[in-house]
């Protein structure tokens, strides 16, 4: 089987469905041929084709400023398969539902394998009270959803770090779901201030001043206009047909909010529900 090669993203190909996913793009865990699991968002979700754009331009930026988020990669879905699951795999609409359409979507590497399966959690409570590695992520993050403008709040998922020898559990935060970048669909900046927060404010009780988060400005801020281009290399060109320029101009824009961070991220101290709690308070 030949499967075209558009973007810079790996390709692996879909060999069984496991389950759906919650959320809104209504995405499905799916078996690879690599013996790998994939979160799968289909090019025909509900959220719009744009929101997989989103997810792979975000976690661009995310690597590039270290912060932890799941491999990305094309996952090609034959008929055969779609046929096979057409129940499980369909996309269901307020009237009725619409299959899913045989070809390559976007995966998002699961901590499980098809042979190992790990311990994941969708929230962990007392967070503060866990071992967990990237833990400073959360602050990380924050200043990333302020650059991309994520409309949504803060998604994350926490993995149990497989360390036969450590008798302590130790986890690794992932920051996932990333579709609501630039207002989701709409392809636009529009700045709320507590827009990207985490539910859980504690995430941010280490937070006394905009120093705590200048590590991720200063990398952001170091980017330099190459990385568009870049971008563009990891999209398939079929998921941008006729807004090519379009999504150009977005990420040019996002280059020229690099100098906007600091502001941006200042805007959340005048909310009433701020979550940094302790800023302004010094150290002990």
């Amino acid at each position: 089987m030949h499967l075209e090669q558009t973007s810079r993203l790996r390709v692996v190909v879909a060999t069984g469905f496991v389950r759906r996913m919650r959320g809104g793009s209504q995405a499905c865990l799916l078996t690879t041929a690599d013996g790998e699991m994939y979160v799968v968002k289909f090019r025909n979700n509900p959220q719009h084709l744009r929101t997989l754009v989103n997810e792979i331009v975000a976690t661009l930026c995310a690597n590039r400023i270290g912060i932890t988020t799941p491999e990305l990669c094309l996952v090609y879905v034959d008929q055969s398969l779609a046929t096979n699951h057409v129940a499980d795999l369909a996309i269901r609409l307020a009237h009725g539902s619409v299959p899913i359409q045989a070809g390559m979507h976007l995966g998002s590497c699961h901590p499980s394998t098809v042979a190992n399966p790990a311990v994941v959690y969708d929230f962990l409570p007392a967070l503060r009270s866990w071992n967990i590695a990237n833990f400073r992520d959360f602050v990380g993050v924050f200043v990333l959803d302020k650059w991309i403008a994520n409309s949504d709040s803060r998604q994350a998922i926490f993995v149990r770090m497989r360390e036969p020898d450590r008798q302590d559990a130790r986890y690794q935060i992932q920051m996932i779901d990333h579709g609501s970048a630039f207002g989701g669909s709409s392809w636009r900046f529009a700045d709320a201030p507590l827009a990207g927060r985490y539910h859980d404010p504690t995430v941010y009780s280490d937070v006394t001043s905009l120093t705590d988060f200048e590590p991720w400005i200063q990398q952001i801020r170091a980017i330099d206009e190459s990385f568009v281009q870049l971008v563009m290399r990891h999209i398939p060109q079929a998921w941008v047909a006729g807004e090519s320029r379009e999504l150009i101009v977005l990420l040019e824009r996002l280059m020229r909010r690099r100098t906007m961070l600091a502001s941006l991220i200042q805007d959340v101290l005048d909310c009433k529900s701020n979550p940094f709690v302790n800023w302004g308070m010094s150290r002990v």
